[in-house]
């Protein structure tokens, strides 16, 4: 299919299909353009499907987690294959509450095995470049409230800040900070 908007799939997709990821997408996909969409479902008896699907996205603002600021302007790819779920970001970004943008361009989310239930692991791979400020600001919101715990206000330091790093945690409701792994 050549291109589709977000809301447009949300009324093609049936209701009982993989329905928390249609919920998901329904409620966070704030904005976009999906193009270059490929769908492949192979079936036998007996067997599970094989499902493929890729596409491209653009214009894209998603809330990513509901407690940080959504990413906007995002643009790249994503595609599913023998249950993994990869998204790439070409470009984007995050505008912090306090402290400017930060782009994220060259991140990625992944989920290895779409199959796990009760809270599959997900990973972010995470690039990050903008103001300090802005890094410090997006530590401060929950469920992490990093400065808050230290007692230091987002605004202590003032520069640039390159950095990457990875994010590992559950995907379901309810998940405890000591269940996210990171390391950057």
């Amino acid at each position: 299919m050549d291109g589709l908007a977000p809301a447009r799939l949300i009324e093609l997709w049936p209701e009982i299909v993989a329905t928390k990821t249609r919920d998901w997408i329904a409620e966070n996909v704030l904005g976009g353009q999906l193009s270059a969409l490929d769908f492949v479902l192979r079936d036998a008896p007996e067997s599970d499907p094989d499902i493929y699907l890729s596409f491209d996205y653009s214009d894209a603002d998603v809330r990513f987690m509901k407690t940080l600021p959504p990413l906007t302007r995002g643009r790249g790819s994503a595609s599913l294959l023998d249950g993994r779920f990869v998204a790439l970001v070409d470009q984007g970004q995050v505008t912090a509450p306090t402290g400017g943008v930060s782009d994220v361009a060259g991140s990625s989310f992944i989920v290895p095995d779409i199959g796990v239930k009760d809270g599959a692991p997900g990973v972010v791979r995470l690039i990050l470049d903008g103001p300090v400020p802005a890094a410090l600001s997006l530590l401060d919101q929950p469920p992490l409230n990093v400065m808050q715990k230290a007692g230091l206000s987002p605004d202590i330091a003032s520069g640039r800040l390159k950095a990457q790093g990875t994010l590992s945690l559950p995907l379901r409701k309810g998940i405890d900070t000591n269940e996210i792994r990171y390391d950057a």
